[in-house]
């Protein structure tokens, strides 16, 4: 016997003492491990609880349910479409989506005037994209000139989400807005102007190691071409660093994205001429 992976267990039954050999469940998880070849296991991860033949499989790079496939090739594009929301706009939607893994769901903005004016709206789904509660509206009213395009983007950050759009509040300026939302769907704290008097377009948000918010945008800074700058947003939420240029360019950047490993965060970006 591998006593690595095979354990001895001992019981009292109706006949007697009876002893038996089962394979070791290391993680708790009541499946014992595979490598028991002694006893029969089901379990081929027993460093985790969340792995065992017939668990639920999600995307979290994990084999969970021990069938030897990845979650692109487990989970897949293999479901039906579910309709989130129904507009007569045929132009300009730009949804965003994230993946909260934590709280098992997805966030979705798009921007739509199904109220008669250009609004942000947001959505939760499950895993299954079923609706958890109504789409609703989170960006705030406006005083100038309804803006056609508002570009939101949207980012899990291990809590919250946070949210970017561009709207013009009060004058023909494109403002950018920050906003977070909770896994519950809830605002917390104020929507936050990022560039106040100043143009802005496309964004990307990502949240750091320590709570604050990396944003990236195009904008115009008080200069006359689109350059690429980044502000970052307080944990709050609440305050943020002034426009540092990233990438000055005599006519514009476009389109900025971000991601981030081990405290490292990568920035791609369009140019054009």
């Amino acid at each position: 016997m591998d006593s690595t992976y095979c354990e001895g267990k001992c019981f009292e039954n109706a006949s007697g003492p009876k002893c038996q050999l089962a394979a070791k469940d290391a993680d708790g998880d009541q499946h014992g491990d595979t490598r028991c070849v002694e006893a029969t296991g089901d379990d081929c991860d027993d460093g985790n609880d969340k792995v065992y033949t017939g668990a639920p499989e999600v995307c979290d790079g994990l084999d969970n349910d021990c069938d030897g496939k990845g979650d692109l090739e487990e989970i897949g594009l293999t479901r039906a479409e579910v309709e989130i929301a129904q507009t007569a706009r045929t132009t300009y939607l730009f949804p965003s989506v994230a993946y909260a893994p934590e709280a098992n769901q997805f966030g979705i903005v798009w921007d739509d005037d199904s109220d008669g004016y250009v609004r942000v709206w947001f959505a939760r789904v499950d895993l299954s994209g079923t609706l958890l509660a109504p789409p609703e509206v989170i960006s705030p009213p406006i005083s100038g000139t309804p803006n056609p395009i508002l570009l939101p983007q949207i980012e899990w950050g291990g809590t919250e989400y946070g949210v970017t759009w561009v709207d013009t509040p009060n004058s023909a300026k494109t403002e950018l807005f920050f906003q977070r939302r909770g896994a519950d769907g809830n605002q917390i704290g104020s929507v936050l102007n990022l560039t106040p008097g100043e143009s802005a377009s496309y964004s990307a948000v990502k949240r750091a190691g320590d709570g604050r918010w990396l944003v990236l945008y195009t904008g115009t800074n008080g200069s006359a071409s689109k350059d690429l700058y980044r502000v970052v947003v307080a944990a709050d939420g609440q305050s943020a660093t002034d426009a540092e240029l990233i990438k000055a360019q005599p006519q514009f950047e476009q389109v900025p994205r971000l991601a981030s490993a081990s405290g490292v965060f990568g920035a791609v970006w369009s140019h054009g001429s």
